[in-house]
């Protein structure tokens, strides 16, 4: 079957449409170019098309021959505008009921936007462009600024330009030179036609395009790089335009210089300097010297006033590169009639270049010729190089001046007075300087460095007081408030102290306002409610500036520590509970978990301590091997979880714990003795007796022997238990491998213990032979720990009350006045 035959299924076919640049070069032998051929259509392939599609495929092409209708109607419109055929403002009426045509095809509500006319556009525009506004207007809604526009354009003319830049990509540079004129006949301040315009004449015409980009610098000022444009056209050219050069590298240097680019700034005055240095006005010279020392050349900057303001050097070398040395006999004369700015600038850089054996010559020529009432900004600029080369007392030369007059005696004069009076080590002087820079402004390192002063001197109340702030009348700073803290801890103001630093960490922090608070914070994490405020009921602080999360963490173990010392455990316990609900110190959870738990021991409430012991021990169950059964044997975490049970009095523990044994064998047999101890306590003997022998089987520990031989003996005091002599005597065979394998260094415990039993018996005589025995015994071990292992108050007690009910008062007075201390 030939090419020509082939029958083609059109329903199967897709057409798309590829550059040639996009197929790399390799590719391209796959293509084949398409002759025009006949096809044939299968008769059968596909139905005939629906109506709906055929309404469809009209559609879509009316739309696209009314898209091209309008643009060459628009073309033709902008011929017979820069024809001068029709005016601008039939332009405007033919372009605006076009756009009011296509509008009401488009179903978008616009009842809730009010959308400006062209007129309103137009004029708005030439009105900001009259004023100097080059960028647009902005509007200010509430707190939220818009940006300004680059564009300052109306609508109308925005597609002019469009077209205009158009028919200059295509090669008409005349129409678009002609649009570009109307444009800007009808608003004769705006830059974009003029950028334009140069670009037209960029080859054909260069003193024209020069002209247009110079005309678009100055219509458009805040632009820097067509300032830079400019003069790099001015550098080229190299030509007798020098005023024009300067004037165009001035601009450009000042507009660099307000955003701070001194480097660019300066190499834009360096090209214009060197092209034509006489053309240079001395304020000029002013600028170019300011940027030198900006960016740190000062040798240069000696030659320039050397040979601009007619200072006389000796012994120096003109041109030498900045790392050259001064001379040691480096001497210079300074004429009188220098204007002021290089007379300061001179100073500056003598000071930066370090020509010791100038200075005082310098500070003389300053306080004679300036006045520091109407030029005290002179002073402050030469003092400011001394102290940033280190020269505190040469500054202080200048300073003093500063605070004497009316005008400059301002804060952050008196600031670099107290920090060169601090340096030279005048404490005194910067103490006053200090003070009253914080009568005159509220700066953070004077508060600080006043507060320091005074604490060298040993004036802790006054250096208090230096760093007090108020929250009624202003922000408070975390800086000045954490140093507060540190300095109330070393004068031992630990109230003040505590109250200060609660306020200085619950800024990051939920509110705790009551107990329930803190139930649902021991169950869920409590940063998560989303109902609460972040530092509720503290006082506002200064925003971004935060001190350091090591710095607060540190602060919080510190203020902890102070409360447990004072015995300050409900503080204690409302702290931690309190840091639990920031963010901020999530990293260190694992820490304010047993902090917590240590606060609800030391505050004896054991309900949140149970509910935190449970958080503790469930990630155990998700370890693997011996990971888990040495976390889940670990003696610690069966202390803690045994003192909160010793204070709780509740009973949910008990099935807790045999809930966690049931799903672990790996448990060892010591955790088990808590649900011995459970019946113990809950009189349940039997189940408790059963527990403990299975334990001590196990153990063979002696206080396990003496937990059984303490069992026997509850059951045989019961009232109405058979067997009472056996059960002693199993007791008393317990008590005795209690006593065979117990240290003879806590002998006295074994006795004490002997006589309680026997006490509890009934069996007087006994029990006041042991307690006898408690009361001669002494060791090493006891007398190194008598507040943790001395049983001889209890056992003196208990002594007297079995003489004073044996009705010998004398007695019992005697062992409780030799024995007992209240």
């Amino acid at each position: 079957m030939s090419d020509s035959d082939v029958e083609y299924d059109a329903s199967n076919v897709e057409i798309e449409e590829l550059d040639v640049d996009e197929v790399d070069e390799s590719e391209r032998s796959e293509f084949v170019e398409l002759q025009q051929q006949h096809v044939m259509v299968h008769p059968g392939g596909y139905a005939a098309p629906s109506t709906s599609s055929a309404g469809a495929n009209s559609s879509a092409q009316s739309e696209s021959e009314t898209d091209d209708e309008n643009v060459y109607q628009r073309e033709v419109l902008i011929k017979k505008l820069v024809a001068r055929e029709i005016s601008f403002s039939e332009y405007q009426a033919h372009i605006q009921q076009e756009d009011d045509l296509d509008d009401e095809d488009v179903d978008v509500d616009q009842s809730a936007k009010k959308k400006s006319t062209f007129f309103q556009d137009f004029n708005t525009a030439r009105r900001d462009v009259l004023k100097g506004n080059f960028q647009g207007s902005t509007k200010l809604e509430g707190k939220s600024v818009y940006r300004r526009q680059k564009r300052c354009l109306p609508t109308a003319l925005q597609g002019l330009m469009g077209q205009a830049n158009l028919c200059y990509a295509r090669g008409d540079t005349k129409t678009a030179e002609d649009i570009c004129m109307e444009i800007i006949r009808q608003l004769p301040l705006a830059h974009e036609p003029f950028i334009t315009l140069a670009q037209i004449h960029e080859m054909s015409d260069p003193e024209k395009y020069l002209q247009y980009s110079l005309i678009a610098a100055h219509l458009n000022p805040s632009d820097s790089e067509q300032w830079l444009h400019v003069a790099e056209i001015f550098i080229e050219r190299d030509d007798e335009q020098s005023d024009l050069l300067i004037s165009t590298a001035k601009h450009v240097a000042k507009k660099f210089h307000e955003e701070s680019n001194v480097g660019a700034a300066l190499d834009a005055m360096q090209r214009a300097y060197s092209t034509a240095p006489e053309k240079f006005s001395m304020e000029d010279i002013n600028l170019l010297i300011e940027l030198l020392i900006a960016n740190g050349h000062y040798r240069q900057a000696l030659d320039i006033l050397a040979m601009h303001a007619s200072v006389e050097l000796y012994n120096y070398d003109l041109g030498a590169s900045e790392d050259s040395p001064m001379s040691p006999n480096f001497a210079i004369i300074i004429p009188d009639n220098i204007v002021l700015d290089l007379r300061t600038k001179l100073a500056v850089v003598l000071v930066h270049l370090k020509c010791e054996q100038c200075f005082e010559k310098v500070i003389d020529d300053i306080l004679a010729h300036i006045d520091p009432e109407n030029d005290g900004d002179c002073y402050l600029d030469v003092a400011e190089a001394l102290m940033k080369e280190e020269y505190y007392r040469d500054a202080l030369r200048l300073l003093v001046p500063l605070i004497k007059s009316k005008k400059f005696s301002l804060a952050a004069v008196w600031l670099r007075y107290a920090d060169c009076s601090r340096w030279i080590e005048n404490y005194d002087e910067a103490i006053v300087g200090y003070r009253k820079v914080v009568s005159l402004a509220r700066y953070l390192d004077a508060r600080l460095a006043l507060a320091a002063l005074l604490k060298k001197q040993g004036k802790y109340d006054e250096a208090l007081q230096a760093l007090e702030q108020d929250p009624d009348n202003e922000y408070l700073d975390p800086e000045v408030l954490h140093e507060r803290c540190l300095m109330l801890h070393e004068a031992g103001r630990y109230q003040e102290l505590l109250a200060a630093g609660f306020i200085l960490l619950a800024r990051h922090c939920y509110q705790i306002k009551k107990r329930q608070d803190i139930a649902v914070l021991s169950h869920v994490k409590y940063y998560e409610n989303k109902n609460r405020i972040l530092g509720e009921g503290v006082p506002d602080f200064v925003p971004g500036n935060d001190l350091p999360l090591e710095t607060e963490w540190d602060l919080a173990i510190r203020l902890l520590t102070v409360a447990d010392e004072q015995r300050d455990y409900t503080y204690y316990m409302k702290l931690v509970f309190t840091l639990q609900t920031s963010k901020r110190f999530h990293c260190y959870r694992p820490e304010l978990l047993q902090l917590a738990l240590t606060a609800c021991i030391y505050n004896r409430d054991p309900t949140f301590g149970l509910n935190i012991m449970r958080e503790l021990i469930r990630p155990l169950f998700n370890l693997k091997g011996d990971g888990f059964e040495s976390k889940i044997n670990h003696p610690q975490l069966w202390n803690l979880f045994n003192l909160i049970v010793f204070i709780s009095g509740d009973v949910r523990y008990h099935r807790y714990l045999s809930r966690i044994f049931y799903r672990s064998s790996k448990i060892g047999i010591y955790p088990k003795v808590l649900i011995a101890n459970y019946h113990l306590n809950c009189c349940t003997f039997k189940y408790a007796l059963n527990e403990y022998n299975k334990i001590y089987l196990v153990t063979n520990d002696p206080l396990h022997a003496m937990m059984i031989a303490v069992t026997l003996t509850q059951i045989a005091c019961q009232k109405f238990t058979n067997k009472k002599q056996s059960l002693i005597a199993q007791a008393n065979v317990f008590m005795e491998k209690y006593l065979a394998e117990r240290p003879e260094e806590v002998r006295h415990e074994v006795y004490y213990n002997f006589g309680r039993m026997y006490h509890q018996l009934g069996l007087l005589h006994l029990a006041v032979d042991y307690y006898k025995r408690v009361l001669s015994f002494d060791s090493l071990v006891v007398r190194e720990n008598p507040q943790y292992l001395d049983l001889k108050a209890e056992a003196a007690f208990n002594l007297s009350f079995i003489y004073k009910h044996s009705g010998n008062n004398a007695l019992a007075r005697k062992y409780l006045y030799d024995y007992i201390q209240v």
